[in-house]
């Protein structure tokens, strides 16, 4: 067996599918440390910038694709119930199909 036989070439669509487990790790921890600041303050995060502290240098993660995630809060009325964490993929565009689509989160770590 040559080593040229024996390798693998990562592709573009690897690299999108390793970037889709990524984004949904990154996610889980968010919703992790949301949770955790329900849980001392009684309220969900109004942002992810009110969290900021629980992250490395205080800064929020990006998506693998270089963008931000989207977080917003759900509501009952006034009342809010909890949140959705967004992730766009590898479009960075509303919908998609395959590693262009959409990652979705409830409070719970639930795709949506």
């Amino acid at each position: 067996l040559s080593l040229g036989n024996a390798a693998q070439v990562r592709t573009d669509t690897d690299e999108d599918e390793l970037k889709a487990e990524i984004a949904n790790e990154l996610m889980l921890d968010i919703v992790a440390k949301c949770g955790a600041s329900n849980a001392d303050t009684g309220e969900w995060p109004a942002s992810l910038d009110d969290i900021k502290d629980k992250f490395i240098d205080e800064i929020v993660p990006k998506d693998p694709w270089d963008a931000a995630f989207i977080y917003t809060l759900t509501m009952d009325g006034e009342k809010v119930t909890g949140f959705e964490l967004t992730c766009l993929g590898s479009d960075s565009a509303e919908g998609g199909e395959g590693h262009a689509k959409d990652i979705r989160l409830n409070q719970a770590g639930e795709a949506q």
